[in-house]
């Protein structure tokens, strides 16, 4: 089991504690940003044993801190549920949920109770946190105060390059961790009736798929493995561009927030989430089938330029909305630290 804390705390001031049990990048960026001491909980073992150490560590965390406001991140759910419950013993903390798609619209874990405990948490916060518009309205219609924040631009560890020079075949990067939601073998697909004039880096470990499939993959379609931070930033800048694919409805995916930050165009699901964050930097498959997704890189590579400026256009425009968006959250904290201050002086006397 890991935890780790930045040492810098920010504007702020100590008593305001993050706890996730992912190492999540959304989650140390706005940590970051906030100045909320992260404690990134993990233990590697099976999910009873796994719920107990990390449930053991968080109540132990809580019970010493004793926070003023606690952000944290669901899934998980069991986190969540525990951080409520908590609350009544551990200082009465303001409860900051960083709520991501599956929480909010699940769509892997829908076996009872989790959609149950989703909700109940959710109207147990104070503010629940959602990436895009599209989402408040199921967080009100369960009894909570959504607050919209999408993911803060990443700051990649090298250096944007101004464009990549258009050649054959056209590169294009695929951001997937073969999960439920990607549609891998339209993408793949896709990729064959492509041809030789594209190729395609698909990311992820590669035995997610099977052996029979892996065998089967056209010539211009390679899987890279599990990337290491720094070879995984340095793809996405050398490919011509960055394609991630969701089945959720409105959830926006961490491969757009990362080509952004490199001024990489995207090639996208046509979800209403992303066409409003993302509308003038990429281009948006009308499906997932292989028609709609070839037809989607085709438009992308004819676009290619173009794409590139307005890439580069958006990127303060995303960061210049993006603090408003967080300032405001930011002010409501301070609120709370005030009011909490003024009770404590009020009862001191």
């Amino acid at each position: 089991m890991s935890s780790h804390a930045p040492a810098n705390v920010g504007e702020l001031t100590e008593r305001l504690l993050a706890v996730s049990w992912e190492n999540h990048r959304r989650t140390r960026e706005i940590c970051d940003w906030f100045g909320f001491g992260l404690h990134v909980l993990a233990f590697d073992g099976g999910r009873l044993l796994r719920y107990l150490k990390l449930g053991s560590a968080t109540i132990g965390l809580l019970w010493r801190t004793r926070p003023d406001v606690l952000f944290l991140q669901t899934p998980s759910v069991a986190l969540a549920t525990i951080a409520v419950l908590l609350r009544p013993w551990c200082g009465r903390y303001r409860i900051i949920m960083d709520a991501h798609n599956e929480a909010v619209q699940p769509f892997a874990y829908t076996q009872w109770p989790v959609p149950l405990l989703h909700r109940f948490t959710i109207r147990a916060a104070d503010v629940t946190i959602v990436t895009n518009s599209a989402l408040v309205a199921d967080i009100e219609r369960i009894g909570g105060r959504a607050h919209v924040l999408p993911d803060r631009m990443p700051s990649p560890p090298v250096e944007p390059a101004a464009e990549v020079p258009l050649a054959t075949p056209f590169r294009v990067m695929v951001v997937a961790t073969y999960a439920a939601d990607e549609p891998i073998a339209e993408i793949v697909e896709a990729a064959r009736t492509l041809g030789p004039e594209y190729s395609f880096s698909m990311t992820g470990r590669e035995n997610k798929l099977s052996a029979e499939q892996r065998a089967n993959l056209p010539a211009n379609v390679r899987q890279t493995g599990f990337l290491a931070e720094h070879e995984y930033w340095e793809l996405m800048r050398d490919s011509h561009a960055m394609l991630d694919f969701t089945l959720k409805p409105n959830c926006l995916v961490c491969g757009a927030y990362e080509a952004l930050a490199l001024k990489r165009p995207m090639i996208l699901s046509d979800n209403p989430a992303s066409v409003a964050l993302f509308d003038r930097v990429a281009v948006f498959a009308a499906s997932h089938s292989p028609g709609d997704i070839a037809a989607a890189v085709r438009d992308c590579r004819s676009r290619y330029e173009e794409l590139c400026r307005t890439a580069s256009d958006e990127q303060p425009r995303f960061a210049s909305r993006w603090r408003e968006q967080a300032e405001a959250l930011r002010r409501l904290v301070l609120s709370w630290q005030e009011q909490k201050s003024t009770k404590n002086h009020t009862a001191a006397r």
